[in-house]
């Protein structure tokens, strides 16, 4: 598989529209994870969200990741390529959340590479090019149910396409659960790198240790242990919604909403409830 958060898309998508230019709108979230190599033909787990319900902080991403696995859990090993975002594909938070889950969970292996800088195209962004394409080829996606339209047209519908909601826990409050003191000893003795100089890194059920491969050519995964002396491996707390801003929606409603279909009111008039 390889992962990727697509570019933040505005909604309402309605670009021939000159109102449009001067109305600020919501920011929508996709982050994709899509089957490479021979099982390119398999589904891609879609997970969908804006900003009234959460943003793309470390939680929100971890909190996509703990999704796709738990719709793989009885997957024993999965591999996922990603590109070296250290704000989103490497950071603590996201390894803390995989050992949590691999403990609780499942599956038994989990296994994120990364690509060099600079030389990542990936599945997943080839299905970002489709979603863009398809959002021209519609020209106007008027609420999340439309998005979540173009994104199963652009996957010829072998998508499960997730609308995330913090409402049906869809949502944690992940963070680091490293240890500091950990982590910079063994920095120090040259037991583990900086996280740029970071090739691999895996996940096993039973173990608490970040094994983990400086190159691509390296043979055998090297290991460390970095958690907290009383780190507890339990899924978090729901998150609330964050609720996108009250003043925002009502624009978008007076100033777009006489050029929409009524239909898709609802949804807009239900971000203000």
């Amino acid at each position: 598989m390889s992962a990727d958060l697509q570019k933040v898309i505005m909604l309402p998508v309605m670009e021939m529209f000159k109102d449009v230019q001067f109305i600020r709108r919501i920011s929508v979230y996709h982050e994709t994870f899509a089957p490479v190599g021979k099982r390119s033909n398999s589904d891609v787990f879609c997970a969908l969200w804006h900003e009234g319900q959460r943003g793309r902080n470390d939680e929100d991403i971890c909190s996509t990741f703990s999704n796709y696995f738990q719709s793989v859990r009885d997957c024993s090993t999965i591999k996922i390529w990603l590109d070296n975002c250290g704000a989103q594909n490497k950071n603590y938070a996201l390894y803390s959340t995989i050992i949590t889950i691999i403990q609780n969970l499942g599956p038994t292996s989990i296994e994120l590479w990364y690509f060099e800088p600079h030389h990542s195209f990936m599945s997943a962004d080839n299905l970002h090019r489709l979603v863009n394409k398809e959002l021209r080829t519609k020209g106007k996606v008027y609420d999340m149910y439309d998005f979540i339209g173009c994104v199963r047209s652009a996957s010829n519908n072998q998508s499960t396409t997730r609308w995330l909601k913090p409402c049906c826990g869809d949502f944690r409050d992940w963070d680091s659960l490293i240890s500091q003191t950990h982590l910079g000893n063994s920095r120090k003795d040259g037991r583990f790198p900086y996280l740029k100089d970071v090739v691999a890194m895996k996940f096993t059920k039973g173990s608490t240790n970040i094994e983990f491969k400086r190159s691509y050519e390296q043979l055998d995964w090297e290991s460390v242990f970095l958690l907290k002396k009383n780190a507890k491996l339990v899924v978090p707390p729901a998150s609330t919604a964050k609720g996108a801003e009250r003043e925002k929606v009502q624009k978008i409603i007076s100033k777009l909403g006489r050029i929409m279909p009524k239909n898709r009111l609802a949804f807009w008039n239900a971000m203000l409830d």
